[in-house]
Formats: C-alpha cells, sequence, structure tokens
C-alpha cells in the first residue's frame, strides 16, 4: 500500500496534500511551511519528531486533527479530478501565483487551482480566497452589501 509520502514527491503535491488535511489558514501548518517547506512539513506531520517552533503539547494536538486526514485515496482522488478537469496547481513561487497573497497578514492559501489557459484568481479579493470562500459567493456578497448600503 502507497504513502501519502511516496505520492507527494514534490513540493506542489505535498502542498495539495496538506491542503486536504488542514483547515484554511490553519496557523502551525503555515509557520511550520514557512520553517520549513511543504514537504518536509508533510514529513514531520507523519512522524513523531520535534516540529521546529512549536511546542511538543501543540504539535501533538496539530498531529491528531491533521494526520488522519492524509489518506493516499483522498490525495490520488484530487489529483485524478485536477487532471480530468484539466485544471493547474499554482504554488508560492509559479508565475501566475498572485501577488496578492503577500498583502495584509493574512495566511495564503497552500495552493491555488485554475483552469489551464486561463489566470489565476484576482490578486485584490486575494484574503477572501485565502479564507476558501468562493469567489462567486463573495461577489455575491459584495453585491447584496451594495444593495442593502443604496436602500439606507
Amino acid at each position: 500500500m502507497e504513502t501519502i509520502e511516496s505520492l507527494t514527491t514534490n513540493e506542489r503535491n505535498a502542498r495539495i496534500a496538506l491542503a486536504i488535511a488542514v483547515e484554511p489558514g490553519e496557523a502551525t501548518t503555515a509557520a511550520v511551511m514557512a520553517a520549513v517547506g511543504a514537504q518536509e512539513t508533510l514529513r514531520l506531520l507523519t512522524s513523531t519528531e520535534p516540529v521546529p517552533g512549536v511546542d511538543t503539547e501543540a504539535a501533538a494536538l496539530w498531529r491528531d486533527l491533521a494526520a488522519p486526514r492524509l489518506r493516499p485515496q483522498a490525495f490520488q482522488q484530487v489529483i485524478d479530478a485536477t487532471q480530468r478537469h484539466r485544471l493547474h496547481v499554482s504554488i508560492p513561487g509559479d508565475p501566475e501565483w498572485p501577488e496578492g497573497f503577500a498583502i495584509g497578514g493574512v495566511t495564503p492559501p497552500l495552493a491555488v487551482g485554475a483552469r489551464r489557459g486561463r489566470h489565476p484568481p484576482n490578486p485584490r479579493p486575494a484574503a477572501r480566497h485565502a479564507h476558501g470562500i468562493s469567489r462567486r459567493v463573495e461577489l455575491w456578497r459584495v453585491r447584496r452589501r451594495r444593495a442593502c448600503d443604496r436602500s439606507r
């Protein structure tokens, strides 16, 4: 049986696996990833080794919450769906990674999916995307807010 580590042989795949396992904006994962990168974060999540910059109790809680979600089958389903729908997963360092994700102290997403040949999400509403809210829902909220403001 394949392990999650054997399936995630690069930074992009490690970020996809972490995105499956943790909630958007999860602070411990973001801090560890900033310190050691996605592949090492994934390795630390599935080991019992000390986690840099995280105390023992917090590391244990982090592992208890996220590690059970790291299933090779779930990862493979996401990879298959990505290929089937012809999506491209962008990560920091890619030319198409929106610069707006670095604005305002919001934890950026682990990865962003976009259809091939199309631009990734507009960097201006980066904070909205970082919290996992789809663009369509956010546009609906903005329109609703504007309508409420006009009626006052």
